[in-house]
């Protein structure tokens, strides 16, 4: 428990004096009466906080008494190991949950089916169902409607211009409730809400892991007192520190002249290559430091060198001067793409230490995922309205080369 008394006590030293929250009071109002004529409330969260971020206040006033889904976002973001951990914990307490990354097409599709199967079964299958979306700020609310309705669109063609949310890292980009169209068959549409914040914070620990998250804007808390807290999270979790390093050391990428790549392929190497950069610094001083990071002052002093030597490092990577603002809302950035490694930000309450089960743990298996049969949807003949000429002929030339192929030629048969 040392490790996460001492995460408490440096998130209570870094923590401000004053959490400065937007009132949500008339928005879950709002959100409360739209409730009445949905079918299901998606409750989206972030899977690095899967308890921290829940809304208490939006539970008992909406939550509770409306069939919900706990939709976990971010899941590429956290370790195989500890989401297989979090859905033993979700389902031994039988709550509706599923775990998606917003940006990866079949896992929504597979959220999409639980939605269908599992919780809408009832319900007549032509009839029209309406999903709203609620959470707190910066889970993935409007990343993941973009992606249901891209997904829902797939195979219709020839439709009207698609609509789609705004998405960015700054929290309270949505500020009006709009529906998107998701499936065709059966009709189903979803609402996308605005943010729904906490009436205030009282322990200093979740607010700092709400800031962490991106949940507020930096003013809140402070980008300095923020980037040490998530250096302070990185020394503490349990990653490869030694792996890094070594290959930090070793590190080599393709020769090949640049003329022979991409702009998109460029970029890819020279972000890797940052990445690495970055996580070698990092963790050859976390290696190398002498004093106990399980130590609040040692830990302050390790989180300080860590700082300088990456200020320094940005200092050589660019001729222009670098800030320390901008340093930290580099290395902050990092660390909320997961690029600098896993991260939990809450840990089991039926574990004793950070990632550690306990012994007496019951073992229990969590029943096997069925692969729910769906429909596909009718695919609409393409219109030719507003294709040119020469694709035209391109398409009749290929037509009749299919057709060719699929033509049998008739056998000869000799009498002897």
């Amino acid at each position: 428990m040392a490790l996460v008394q001492m995460r408490r006590n440096l998130a209570l030293k870094l923590a401000p004096a004053r959490w400065e929250l937007p009132d949500s009071a008339p928005l879950i109002q709002e959100l409360q009466h739209r409730a009445l004529a949905s079918n299901i409330v998606l409750e989206v969260r972030d899977a690095r906080l899967p308890l921290g971020s829940a809304h208490k206040e939006l539970y008992d006033r909406v939550l509770s008494w409306k069939h919900h889904l706990i939709v976990l976002n971010k899941a590429d973001l956290v370790h195989p190991e500890t989401i297989q951990a979090w859905k033993l914990y979700f389902h031994k307490r039988q709550q509706n949950y599923v775990f998606v990354n917003g940006h990866n097409k079949l896992s929504v599709k597979i959220m999409v089916r639980k939605v269908k199967f599992s919780i809408l079964r009832a319900l007549k299958a032509e009839r029209t169902t309406l999903a709203m979306l609620a959470g707190l700020p910066n889970v993935g609310k409007s990343v993941l409607t973009n992606t249901l309705h891209r997904v829902g669109r797939y195979n219709i063609s020839a439709l009207e211009k698609m609509t789609l949310a705004a998405v960015g890292p700054s929290p309270y980009l949505t500020e009006s409730i709009r529906g998107y169209k998701i499936n065709y068959t059966p009709p189903m549409y979803i609402l996308d809400t605005p943010s729904v914040m906490h009436p205030s914070i009282t322990d200093a620990e979740l607010g700092m892991n709400l800031a962490v998250i991106g949940a507020m804007d930096y003013d809140v808390v402070g980008i300095e007192q923020l980037v040490r807290y998530c250096l302070v999270l990185w020394n503490s979790s349990p990653h490869p520190f030694q792996e890094w390093w070594d290959e930090f050391r070793t590190l080599e990428f393709t020769t090949q002249p640049k003329d022979t790549h991409t702009g998109v392929e460029k970029s890819k190497m020279e972000r890797s290559k940052y990445t690495v950069e970055v996580k070698g610094i990092l963790s050859e001083i976390r290696l190398n430091y002498e004093g106990d990071p399980g130590n609040e002052n040692e830990m302050e002093i390790l989180v300080e060198l860590q700082l300088r030597e990456i200020w320094s490092f940005f200092q050589t990577t660019t001729t222009k001067p670098v800030s320390t603002f901008k340093t930290a809302k580099r290395v902050v950035g990092l660390f909320r793409s997961g690029r600098l490694g896993y991260v939990t930000l809450d840990a089991l309450p039926e574990t004793n230490e950070i990632g550690e089960s306990q012994v007496d743990e019951p073992d229990i298996q969590l029943p096997p995922e069925v692969d729910v049969p769906v429909k596909k949807p009718y695919k609409r003949k393409r219109s030719l309205q507003n294709v040119s000429p020469q694709k035209l002929l391109r398409m009749a030339r290929t037509q009749r080369k299919k057709m060719e192929k699929k033509r049998k030629p008739c056998k000869e048969t000799y009498i002897h």
